[in-house]
């Protein structure tokens, strides 16, 4: 009588065809964990990698792709907004928005600030760079003081023009009780005694200018580093 193989050939099929069936029914079930997963969370496959949102003025936050497109002198940055890859883009201005984040910069607006009590200077939209934050919040808000030109020789021996833009740089530090303080180099110890004054030891070591206006952000980011965690 003539058999259908050798027993221990069959065998090691048969355990080979199992395990490979356990495989395909382990990834289908994960692969079913995963889409069920997306679904509930109700994303798109984008949203995982939106790089940016804005915050429009009545506070409603929009998430997509965000680069800058330049500047207007009135309203501020202009703002290009994608909810996918080659889809139709929104367009927003600062002066129309409460913030805005492109790429790893996140940016709060202020509309008529006055970051100084004692000067009646007033930044009609101030886009203020987020750049410490966490018990107190520390901003770097680019201000343009200025244009002109140098003229210098180009290519060929012809003169050329090259604009050249002043930028004022205002640090603005918003304290626990919301209160907003516009910090420079002249009240710069005084400011800063008042805000951190439960730590001390920072307070003696700006008193006697271990610590300057220039290390601002490595004040702020320890002081936070002290009561954040």
């Amino acid at each position: 009588m003539q058999g259908h193989g050798p027993p221990t050939q069959t065998a090691t099929m048969s355990c080979a065809l199992y395990s490979l069936s356990k495989q395909v029914n382990k990834s289908f079930v994960v692969l079913c964990l995963v889409a069920s997963a997306q679904i509930s969370n109700g994303q798109s496959k984008w949203e995982a990698k939106y790089d940016g949102f804005v915050v429009t003025i009545d506070n409603k936050k929009v998430v997509g792709f965000t680069r800058s497109l330049g500047s207007d002198k009135e309203r501020g940055t202009k703002i290009q907004l994608l909810k996918e890859p080659g889809g139709t883009q929104q367009i927003y201005f600062a002066a129309d928005l409460l913030g805005y984040a492109i790429g790893k910069d996140t940016f709060r607006v202020f509309h008529n600030l006055q970051p100084f009590t004692d000067n009646e200077e007033n930044i009609p939209h101030a886009e203020a760079k987020i750049v410490e934050n966490g018990r107190l919040v520390l901003y770097d808000i680019a201000t343009v003081s200025g244009y002109y030109t140098i003229t210098s020789p180009g290519v060929g021996g012809t003169m050329q023009s090259t604009p050249i833009i002043d930028v004022d740089h205002t640090k603005l530090i918003r304290a626990r009780n919301g209160e907003l303080v516009g910090i420079d180099r002249e009240n710069f110890v005084v400011e800063m005694k008042g805000l951190i004054k439960d730590a001390p030891d920072i307070v003696e070591r700006i008193e006697s200018r271990k610590l300057k206006f220039k290390d601002l952000k490595k004040i702020v980011r320890e002081y936070n580093g002290r009561f954040d965690n």
